[in-house]
């Protein structure tokens, strides 16, 4: 079911902030097309995150290393984000 503004809430869309984890480590991003996080395993497309279910594995461009996308939620985006 979509929710009013036409999206799948349990899909990785365009624009959202998100929680990637990959090697025990976490990164917040937006995900945009033609973006791409990068690891020292690999490389991961925003692309390819996009319309995955949440929590579900996405595998590196070089197929080494595996990251996985979380729903931002107040406790990671509060354990998550820089602190000065």
């Amino acid at each position: 079911a979509m929710n009013i503004e036409g999206r799948v809430p349990w899909l990785a869309s365009e624009g959202d902030v998100v929680v990637i984890e990959s090697e025990g480590k976490r990164f917040v991003r937006y995900l945009k097309r033609g973006d791409a996080l990068g690891t020292p395993v690999g490389s991961y497309p925003h692309s390819e995150m996009m319309g995955v279910p949440f929590c579900a594995p996405t595998i590196a461009l070089n197929n080494v290393g595996a990251a996985t996308v979380l729903r931002t939620t107040p406790e990671l985006w509060l354990t998550n984000l820089p602190h000065r």
